[in-house]
């Protein structure tokens, strides 16, 4: 999704970046490279446009696999919990298995992540929590269809969402030093927040 918005992001200044990967990356990452980048360029120098790109709004992305901690039981699960009683149940579940400064990065997103799923999504939501040492995960998951702008969260939103306080909740998330996953499904949205040793 980053690789995809800077695009758009970058686009009205006269700014080139380059990104490097290796010519040996694993096919799936070499066909984002190609989704998300307008212009190629070979170990040789010879520069061509992407013939698979895609621009921002047509993106579908990379599927986000499971963190192999959520195969396990999660240590809380809430339904239709307000921002406040999921706070609690990350605070028992987190307490001494992560250091502090990124529980309260949790503790923001898991209050942005259940107030957008009460305001915009669809009931039930519910909220599940695994925690073990070094590592926490949360999923926030509603049955609505999640934010319609592809680079939501990405980009701080226009000024008058801003005014109304839309939009900020996501973009507050992307700024936290958390690990942040927009996952959308048959049966819904998902919000994942992450924290500790096991985030990539």
């Amino acid at each position: 999704r980053y690789e995809s918005a800077i695009n758009s992001v970058w686009q009205d200044f006269p700014v080139w970046g380059r990104c490097l990967y290796h010519a040996a990356a694993p096919a799936q990452v070499l066909d984002v490279v190609a989704r998300t980048h307008p212009y190629l360029i070979s170990a040789e120098g010879v520069r061509r446009a992407s013939e698979s790109y895609e621009g921002a709004a047509a993106f579908t992305g990379l599927i986000v696999a499971p963190d192999p901690l959520e195969a396990s039981p999660p240590a809380a699960e809430l339904v239709n919990a307000s921002a406040l009683d999921a706070r609690r149940a990350l605070m028992r579940a987190a307490h001494g298995k992560i250091p502090g400064s990124a529980i309260q990065d949790l503790m923001l997103g898991i209050s942005e992540a259940v107030n957008n799923a009460a305001a915009y999504g669809r009931r039930p939501w519910d909220v599940r929590i695994w925690a073990e040492a070094n590592q926490v995960i949360i999923r926030v998951h509603d049955r609505g269809r999640g934010p319609v702008d592809p680079m939501a969260g990405l980009v701080p939103p226009p000024d008058s969402a801003q005014k109304s306080g839309h939009g900020l909740g996501l973009w507050l998330m992307h700024q936290l030093d958390i690990d942040v996953a927009l996952i959308r499904g048959d049966d819904g949205f998902t919000v994942r927040l992450r924290a500790g040793d096991g985030q990539p």
